[in-house]
């Protein structure tokens, strides 16, 4: 029995991968590049593979982490048909020009900035008269 306790061991967790798999199940690969369709085939067999053996323990959780993060970066590579992908480099883009900021335009929509304000002077005004009212009605009480 103690033999038994002994060999037991602890499942890698795939929960995020089995999740992955099954987004990744039901995208539609229509429209998309032939070779970036293959590579996220690739991906999707090997994460497959690595969700159904039974056998990955604790200790082999980092295949479980590689695939998902292979898978993922697959589902985001895809392109589609008659796009160009963006092509990446070391230098930072040079332009000859200087780079003009937007002006605002004219027809600017109003957003209703001055409504609070205008509440709160309203506010102000019917508290001064609302004093100047009572100082009024005490002062004359005082006089009869």
């Amino acid at each position: 029995m103690l033999n038994a306790i002994l060999a037991q061991r602890f499942k890698a967790d795939k929960a995020i991968l089995e999740d992955l798999i099954d987004k990744a199940e039901g995208m539609d690969l229509a429209g998309y590049t032939a070779e970036c369709v293959a590579t996220f085939r690739t991906a999707l067999a090997q994460a497959q593979a690595v969700l159904a053996d039974e056998t990955l323990t604790e200790d082999d959780q980092k295949t479980v982490d590689a695939a998902v993060e292979q898978l993922t970066q697959a589902m985001n590579g895809l392109t589609a048909e008659g796009t160009d992908k963006p092509q990446t480099t070391d230098k930072p883009e040079a332009t000859d020009k200087p780079q003009v900021t937007q002006k605002p335009e004219n027809n600017v929509p109003q957003t209703g900035d001055h409504s609070q304000m205008t509440l709160w002077v309203s506010l102000m005004g019917l508290c001064a008269v609302s004093t100047l009212t009572l100082v009024a009605t005490k002062g004359r009480r005082k006089a009869k």
